[in-house]
């Protein structure tokens, strides 16, 4: 899945010509998507490893990077709001595992 997210960062790069920040920009948030797509799939399977740690070398990168404050606020905004929504979902149960199964017929 991480390395879908990176093929499209790249795809739209070659296509508009943007500034390479603005690419590492879009890329991290194409794989912060991406790893919480992953750890969708794997929380419903019940793995003990699971896909989230990977938004701190997101962060790092981004960091390292020197990327805009904005960008760093969103990826800490796209972790926290995942892990929030995971830990009310195994407290409360609303469905959000649940809509991640596929059906079976």
């Amino acid at each position: 899945v991480g390395f879908v997210g990176n093929v499209v960062a790249l795809a739209v790069f070659l296509v508009t010509k943007k500034a390479p920040n603005e690419l590492a920009e879009f890329a991290l948030y194409c794989s912060g998507i991406s790893r919480i797509l992953a750890d969708w799939s794997i929380a419903v399977t019940a793995y003990s490893s699971r896909a989230w740690p990977a938004f701190v070398i997101l962060l790092d990168i981004a960091l390292v990077c020197r990327l805009p404050a904005r960008t760093i606020r969103t990826l800490l905004a796209m972790m926290v709001t995942w892990l929030t929504l995971t830990t009310l979902e195994s407290a409360f149960r609303f469905g959000l595992f649940d809509a991640a199964i596929l059906p079976t017929q």
